[in-house]
């Protein structure tokens, strides 16, 4: 081998060497600082722990505090005033004079006459409907000219029905309800009426009827008795102010008797014995 070749070998080698060891201080330096970085965060630490602990409270002695002493005034005595009395003035009532009390009279009561009752109210029975319904002048004609005053005539449906029903018993005649109305009504103010026979004077009027008090024997073919509308225009008549149309014998017989025993005035009115 030549010299040249050694000494370059030589050279590399120490370049190499320079090289490591040119690292190795960089190493060292930087694990230096490093750890020198790591020592003062360490003593910050340490100052911020050492500042945050709480000084010590010293205590200082409490002073005691004396009361003054109370001196108490001496209390002034009240004396009272003496009270005088003033004399109390007597009063004297004055004497009442009495006012003569005025006799109040009373006003003489000046009674006015009842006016008498204007309209007529004309009940029918079954007979007297019968003839209307025939026509007869003389009972349509007597009805009409029964008084000077107004006249309602009247009558209520179990009459009707009463009727409808021995016309067509008796006679074979078939009549309505509504025929037997109107033929009512062309004689003049007519008007019918429901009768309850639960009330006072249904029962009333159903206890005369049992009772079979009137009877007309008459004839002797057949013993006539009161029918149950017969005993109910006997108590509509003595309860209520009408004036009974009829030219049944026994139901006027009938009426007028009850009337007395029960010591009241009725009218009945026979168009037939004018």
């Amino acid at each position: 081998m030549g010299k040249g070749n050694f000494f370059k070998k030589n050279i590399k080698k120490r370049k190499k060497e320079r090289k490591e060891r040119g690292i190795k201080q960089k190493i060292l330096e930087q694990k230096k600082k490093v750890e020198e970085k790591l020592h003062h965060v360490v003593e910050v630490v340490t100052e911020n722990q050492n500042s945050s602990e709480p000084e010590p409270v010293v205590e200082k002695p409490v002073e005691e505090v004396k009361p003054e002493p109370v001196v108490e005034k001496p209390v002034e005595e009240v004396k009272p005033e003496p009270v005088v009395e003033k004399p109390v003035e007597e009063v004297k009532p004055e004497p009442v004079v009495e006012k003569p009390v005025e006799e109040v009279k009373p006003e003489p009561v000046v009674e006015k006459p009842v006016e008498e009752t204007k309209v007529n109210y004309l009940i029918f029975d079954e007979s007297i409907i019968s003839y209307i319904m025939l026509d007869n002048r003389q009972v349509i004609e007597g009805i009409q000219k029964f008084s000077e005053k107004e006249i309602k005539f009247l009558t209520f449906d179990a009459v009707i029905n009463f009727f409808i029903e021995n016309e067509r018993v008796t006679f074979n005649r078939i009549l309505t309800f509504d025929q037997v109305v109107n033929k009512l009504k062309q004689i003049g103010d007519f008007q019918y009426y429901g009768f309850d026979e639960d009330s006072v004077v249904g029962q009333r009027a159903n206890a005369l009827f049992e009772a079979e008090k009137y009877i007309d024997d008459s004839d002797i073919l057949e013993e006539k008795k009161l029918s149950k509308t017969d005993c109910i225009l006997i108590e509509l008549l003595i309860d209520k102010s009408v004036i009974l149309v009829t030219n049944n014998a026994l139901l006027k017989k009938a009426t007028t008797q009850e009337a007395k025993e029960r010591n009241v005035t009725v009218k009945i009115f026979d168009p037939l014995e004018l």
